[in-house]
């Protein structure tokens, strides 16, 4: 006599090889770029893999780059509540207008840490990098005095101020 397995016992096999397909829940968080007069970055944190437990992540901002806290941002540490099947969170990171002209972007980091109900940080996904665009870096040129400038210098004192830009190659 041929037995058959039960419809229960198939069940319970179907079930555990579906746990086992499963993907694990891991977090991830997103560079963001910037301007230094918006106010604000958003910087995305997203979940990835199964979208079933609820979690917490804690984050702070981490000086990384080259962006002063108090000066350039407002340093923040804070915790993100994941609820079953959400799947994006965005912090709000306080942007600050120095009035400082700097040459290229300022930059700081935010670090994913403390993730709760058996969540992983993915690998190198664990920290982002906020790019701010300088507001102040504009150099009017004014072809009343010079028609055709082929390369110009400037530099910046400590203090923050523009020193004199120099050219060395004019057209008339």
């Amino acid at each position: 006599m041929t037995t058959q397995p039960s419809k229960w016992l198939t069940a319970v096999a179907l079930a555990a090889c579906l746990l086992q397909t499963q993907a694990a829940t891991s977090v991830v968080v997103q560079d963001s770029y910037v301007g230094e007069t918006d106010g604000f970055a958003g910087v995305r944190v997203l979940r990835q893999g199964d979208p079933n437990p609820a979690f917490t992540v804690s984050y702070v901002t981490t000086i990384n780059g080259t962006a002063a806290p108090g000066v350039n941002f407002v340093p923040q540490s804070g915790a993100l509540n994941f609820a079953a099947g959400e799947r994006e969170k965005q912090m709000r990171i306080a942007i600050l207008n120095d009035g400082v002209v700097n040459f290229g972007p300022s930059s700081f980091s935010i670090e994913l840490k403390d993730v709760t109900a058996g969540v992983q940080i993915e690998p190198g996904d664990g920290h982002a990098s906020v790019q701010i665009r300088d507001s102040q870096y504009r150099m009017p040129f004014d072809s009343r005095f010079v028609s055709d400038i082929r390369s110009a210098v400037a530099a910046q004192r400590a203090d923050g101020q523009l020193l004199i830009a120099t050219a060395d190659q004019f057209g008339v």
